[in-house]
């Protein structure tokens, strides 16, 4: 994955294609733009902020 033009590291999962569509790790895409990424324990939730 290219971020302005500058090469990230490669992810640690590959990616997955179903039905279609790819699919990509969450936190990599997200930090890849700039966010932070956490995780809720108790809510068993991802969550994204900018």
């Amino acid at each position: 994955m290219y971020v302005n033009g500058a090469a990230r590291p490669p992810t640690d999962v590959a990616p997955v294609i179903r039905d279609g569509r790819t699919c990509l790790p969450a936190r990599y895409v997200a930090e890849s733009f700039g966010c932070r990424v956490s995780w809720d324990e108790a809510a068993q939730m991802v969550i994204i902020t900018r």
